[in-house]
């Protein structure tokens, strides 16, 4: 008896963390070959960056990890309509305009090769570690790192 409660736990364990995850439908779809990462690369440089990096939330949020928590279906589908996911009213789409108030542009211009490839760039990208604080080599530095004395 004890063992059928083990096992009976065993398995409404694993069904609830398969409940739980959006995570990936099929990373192995996503190309590894180093031509579609550099072109994947180009693509997210000249179309992605100026709101999104790998490290913190900005404009749009962290990409970091995000082909191993979200699926690539997802992520390709938002890529070429975010509009569309959003009004589908898919759960994330939806916290993820409620917490950004603005909606990526959408990108179907793009063929399905290059979203392959900015996926594959994407995926490249850990997550950051939330024990780590990002500082950025660039940012504003205090000119009075010292404070001054009361007087």
């Amino acid at each position: 008896m004890k063992r059928v409660l083990t096992i009976s736990i065993g398995i409404l364990l694993m069904l609830y963390l398969n409940a739980c995850t959006t995570g990936s439908s099929d990373i192995s779809s996503i190309p590894i070959d180093s031509t579609s990462i550099a072109n994947g690369q180009v693509l997210f440089t000249q179309n992605c960056s100026t709101c999104h990096n790998f490290k913190t939330d900005g404009i749009g949020p962290h990409l970091g990890g995000l082909t191993k928590a979200i699926s690539v279906d997802w992520i390709k589908d938002f890529i070429k309509d975010p509009r569309a996911v959003i009004e589908s009213n898919d759960e994330r789409a939806q916290d993820l305009f409620s917490k950004f108030k603005t909606v990526m542009p959408s990108f179907s211009q793009y063929t399905d090769d290059q979203i392959n490839e900015l996926v594959a760039f994407i995926h490249t990208k850990k997550a950051p570690d939330p024990r780590k604080e990002f500082i950025d080599p660039n940012a504003l530095k205090n000119p009075i790192p010292e404070p001054i004395p009361m007087s």
